[in-house]
């Protein structure tokens, strides 16, 4: 799909939300690690595949985690800054789906859009919506 077709109002046919993650303690003495991923801003988007993905129990199996798989495009809103904590989340008929945003670019005519690029990394209907996802405890050595 041209970029021209990308940012076509009529793409937009995909509701997703915004989110933004981060981790906290759920008190100060606990050791353990609660992983926030909290709803931003709910937006219409045109969302493409790139790249296949394979799925194991929901998870996408890439080898390569900076690789991505989706370009995702929404209007520029100068209120918003996209950062590296940003994620995406969808959903579909097909399952619920979480995309990690990898990078983002200006686009179109006086660039009044974004395009993201977006690493798949779940789809499945039991895939939590944004607010507090928690996960028991994170394996030794793993970095978000």
């Amino acid at each position: 799909m041209s970029k021209q077709n990308m940012t076509s109002l009529l793409n937009f046919r995909h509701r997703i939300v915004l989110s933004r993650s981060y981790t906290e303690s759920p008190t100060p003495e606990s050791t353990d690690i609660v992983i926030v991923r909290e709803a931003i801003k709910e937006v219409w988007a045109s969302v493409t595949p790139v790249k296949g993905s394979f799925y194991v129990n929901g998870q996408a199996m890439q080898e390569n985690r900076n690789a991505f798989s989706h370009y995702i495009v929404i209007r520029y809103n100068r209120d918003m800054d996209i950062t590296g904590y940003a994620w995406i989340y969808e959903t579909r008929p097909s399952g619920k789906r979480w995309y990690k945003v990898l990078a983002v670019e200006e686009m179109g005519e006086r660039e009044r859009f974004w395009q993201i690029q977006a690493r798949l990394t779940q789809k499945s209907d039991l895939v939590n919506p944004p607010g507090n996802i928690r996960h028991a405890e994170l394996p030794q050595g793993a970095q978000l």
